[in-house]
Order: structure tokens, then sequence, then C-alpha cells
């Protein structure tokens, strides 16, 4: 019996070595941004890519000769390529009143360069080097 349990105590170790090797770890921040309209106009949202995986968007014209929105936005890291981090993008765009489509898209990003994830008439999706604060952070530096 005790043959069994030595033998087994390696292979469980090797096995929780490798499935811990399993999950990429990000080398970079980064935020991810909803621009509402076109890329950088100074109206949509923002999220942490390294404090979530999901971030919801939209935007409420109050002019009826634009149509309303939202998104949904979700991400995972999947690899490391070359000097980047590898991630899978989703993002649901559905216009109020009208049909939602679904996109995919894997992106790499090297935390030096902004990325547009995904566009159209009403959002473009992006990433953007830095972080973002929180105000836990912003009042342990005051």
């Amino acid at each position: 019996m005790r043959k069994t349990r030595l033998h087994a105590l390696p292979v469980l170790l090797c096995l929780g070595f490798v499935a811990g090797c399993g999950k990429p770890e990000p080398r970079f921040s980064g935020i991810v941004q909803s621009h509402a309209d076109t890329y950088r106009s100074g109206t949509g949202g923002s999220c942490d890519l390294l404090k979530n995986e999901r971030f919801g968007g939209g935007f409420h014209y109050a002019d009826g000769k634009k149509t309303d929105w939202k998104s949904e936005i979700g991400w995972k890291l999947i690899a490391h390529r070359g000097n980047s981090d590898v991630y899978q993008f989703s993002w649901v765009f559905s216009p109020v009143g009208g049909v939602s489509v679904t996109r995919n898209k894997e992106v790499e990003y090297d935390g030096k360069e902004s990325v547009i994830v995904f566009q159209n008439d009403s959002e473009v999706v992006s990433i953007e080097p830095g972080s973002i604060k929180s105000s836990q952070d912003s009042k342990q530096n005051h």
C-alpha cells in the first residue's frame, strides 16, 4: 500500500504543475475602452483589462435621428505571442429595436500601442495602454 502512495504523490504533483502552467499570466496592463460613435470621441466608458473580463457599454442619444444602443464586451487572456499578450474578445452589439450582432476576435496587445478591437458606426472598442486607478489606490497615494 505504501508503494502505491509514494508513486501517486509524484504523479499528483506533476499533474498540479501542468495544470498551473495551462493558464497564462498577463504581462501588460491596459484599459478596455468603449468609444461612442468614433475612436477617441471622448464619450463612452472604460474598464481595467486586468481586473475584469467583462464590460458593458451603451449610449442614449436623446435624438430621434440616432439609434440608441448597448453592448457587452468580454475577453480572456489565451496565450503569449512574441512580445504580446493574446486575448480572445467577444462583442455583442444591440441597437435598441434592432437585431443584435455578435463578433469574436483574437487580439495581440503589447502594452505600448492602442489596439482597435471592434468598430461599427456607433461604437469603437479598443485596448489602451495604462491602467485605471481605483478610488482606494488614489486614497493611498495622497
